[in-house]
């Protein structure tokens, strides 16, 4: 396929979604394999496996997404450990996007608020593994 085509856009992301996964929140996006995951579920198998099935690496394009996936948390949820599995389905639409469980990256900054703030929006979580980083 290499051959006759310019260039390959890689869409490795997605790979959870509150509609396809309403009890499951979890990276739509990651990096590298996640502890206990499908081995394919991440952007470095997806780009592996064209590498090693010939592809040129200049050939490939990489498309990352620059937007969020919300989920509704069932009462008291946990927050502290991955995949969260206490859910209700997707988050509210956002005013921009207008989708349901779907947030875009200003929407995200202007639901972001410091850990010291008053309740309300969204909170930054530390990873207390360092192993993932900060979400919301």
């Amino acid at each position: 396929l290499a051959p006759y085509l310019d260039f390959i856009v890689l869409h490795a992301f997605d790979f959870y979604t509150p509609l396809r996964n309403e009890e499951l929140a979890d990276f739509p996006a990651p990096l590298y394999e996640l502890i206990d995951r499908r081995g394919d579920e991440n952007i470095d198998a997806w780009v592996k496996y064209w590498l090693s099935n010939g592809t040129p690496a200049k050939k490939l394009l990489l498309g990352i997404p620059t937007y969020g996936r919300t989920w509704h948390l069932k009462g008291e949820a946990k927050v502290d450990q991955f995949p969260i599995t206490d859910l209700n389905g997707p988050g509210d639409a956002g005013p921009l996007t207008k989708e349901a469980g779907l947030l875009s990256y200003p929407e995200i900054c202007n639901k972001v608020t410091p850990r010291t703030s008053t309740p309300g929006g969204l909170t930054k979580i530390p990873d207390g593994t360092k192993r993932r980083g900060k979400f919301c």
